[in-house]
């Protein structure tokens, strides 16, 4: 389903098993990026290089691929430094996390889904969003544009 807040990823194939690590103790102990928010919350780190390479020969221009951990509800937000992002779910995070979109004034969801794990989702972070429902921890795979280059 496409829509102007996230849209399935046609042309990227699920990541092979073999090039992340699924268990949070393993993606703990990774380099951390340069997320400078709360981390009990949210955080994200570095992915091996052989993981970098594979999703950057998906896109055809120059891509930042970080790990993401959400480990509670993540509040009503606009990403910062990015309009646009590929997330690719290795853990849900409980069977009813939502990611929902928001109005501008935060007084009505405007669309709601819950995403499969090992699927590409390109999602629209610059509309107000939040993430809810988790349990336990969400990990998932992030993509967004390199502004630098």
């Amino acid at each position: 389903m496409a829509n102007q807040y996230f849209k399935f990823k046609y042309g990227v194939p699920p990541v092979p098993e073999r090039l992340y690590h699924l268990l949070l103790y393993d993606v703990g102990k990774l380099e951390e990026s340069d997320w400078q928010r709360d981390k009990t919350i949210y955080s994200t780190y570095r992915v091996q290089e052989e993981l970098q390479t594979w999703v950057q020969s998906y896109f055809d221009f120059p891509v930042i691929v970080n790990y993401q951990v959400i480990e509670e509800q993540v509040h009503i937000h606009r990403d910062v430094d990015r309009m646009l992002c590929w997330n690719y779910l290795i853990k849900t995070g409980g069977p009813k996390v939502t990611t929902r979109w928001w109005n501008d004034d935060e007084t009505e969801i405007v669309q709601s889904v819950e995403f499969r794990p090992h699927c590409w989702y390109e999602l629209n972070v610059k509309q107000k969003h939040d993430v809810v429902g988790v349990e336990g921890h969400r990990i998932a795979i992030t993509v967004w544009q390199d502004p630098v280059v």
